[in-house]
């Protein structure tokens, strides 16, 4: 269980953050959300590593974890929400869908990464400590090389946020230069509390289509997550070794970001007025 809620209390977490991004981005702008989730996702890396330090109890090296996984959950949706809004700003329609799936594989990217790498590093017997030869701290000391090398990583990428801008000089398109409807516009739109004339109205269609597209998206996200947290408690038990079992998962998230790298300039340069047929 406390290995498993390393991955829900990323879960947990994301959404609610995914509520309140697109209220601070209105009120604060794309490159103030930024920095909130490049500072949260620094933070979290170092305090993840503070908790494999030795000296430390199981329950307070688990809980330094665990807060550094809750911080990392934070930054996850700032930067996946943000997405849509960055591309509808800066980038023109023949570019928008390409660069919105670029930002989006970023994450499945990096877990795949993870799921392939992590086995590598050793098994938690092999680097359990004689002295501390409980499950729990078993964990933490073989996560210390994993967790070191992704807070340098943080570390290391972090400046990259000076180069992120709020907005372009001039706009790519009359989208890009209006702003971001609320979440409480979006509700009452679903509802059919909306004026025609507004610019929030959703015909019964679009609701429809709205309601059908984040139902298979939620269910499909949620079962390649779960399918990514225990992958290793479904198939060790039947006789492969870790890296066979990071493999699976790799290669879901894999199979997937292939997948978007071809069918994003499709959507931009091809397919642009006929996405519910494809």
């Amino acid at each position: 269980d406390q290995v498993n809620w390393l991955g829900n209390i990323v879960a947990c977490t994301f959404l609610p953050v995914s509520l309140l991004v697109p209220v601070f981005c209105t009120r604060f702008g794309i490159r103030r959300c930024a920095e909130v989730g490049v500072v949260t996702l620094l933070i979290s890396g170092w305090i993840r590593y503070a908790g494999t330090i030795t000296s430390l109890s199981s329950e307070s090296a688990y809980a330094l974890l665990i807060l550094g996984q809750f911080l990392s959950a934070i930054s996850q949706p700032i930067f996946q929400v943000l997405g849509p809004k960055y591309s509808e700003v800066w980038f023109d329609l023949k570019g928008r869908m390409t660069a919105t799936m670029v930002i989006a594989v970023a994450n499945p990217v990096g877990s795949a990464v993870g799921q392939l790498l992590s086995p590598l590093v050793g098994t938690p017997r092999q680097s359990a400590s004689p002295l501390k030869p409980s499950i729990v701290m078993r964990l933490i000391v073989f996560c210390l090389r994993q967790i070191l090398v992704l807070a340098i990583i943080s570390t290391a990428v972090a400046p990259a946020l000076f180069l992120i801008e709020s907005e372009p000089p001039s706009p790519p398109t009359y989208a890009g230069s209006k702003a971001p409807q609320s979440l409480h516009s979006l509700l009452c739109a679903m509802v059919g509390k909306v004026r025609p004339d507004d610019p929030a109205y959703m015909t019964p269609h679009e609701r429809l289509d709205f309601v059908i597209t984040s139902s298979i998206f939620g269910v499909l996200v949620g079962a390649t997550n779960a399918l990514s947290i225990l992958s290793a408690q479904y198939f060790e038990p039947e006789g492969y070794n870790d890296s066979t079992s990071g493999l699976f998962g790799a290669t879901l998230l894999l199979s997937g970001v292939m997948a978007s790298i071809v069918s994003a300039p499709l959507f931009d340069r091809v397919l642009t007025h006929h996405l519910g047929i494809t």
